[in-house]
């Protein structure tokens, strides 16, 4: 899952060279920092889902002028 910023970053959840388990990382560019690594699927999924959800509200929120 990777959400688009209004600054031209991503916002993903996703494998991460050297780990094991799912990550919660910011991409700007070719840059990616980790901001939170998952001890298990289930919490990645959970975010993930979370996130989703913050998404879709956001999304038909009525916009200001």
């Amino acid at each position: 899952m990777e959400i688009t910023l209004k600054d031209g970053g991503t916002l993903g959840i996703g494998s991460m060279p050297g780990r094991k388990k799912k990550a919660l990382y910011r991409m700007h560019g070719c840059r990616v920092d980790p901001i939170a690594y998952f001890s298990t699927d289930e919490d990645a999924e959970w975010v993930e889902r979370f996130l989703s959800q913050i998404c879709d509200l956001a999304n038909k929120a009525p916009r200001k002028p």
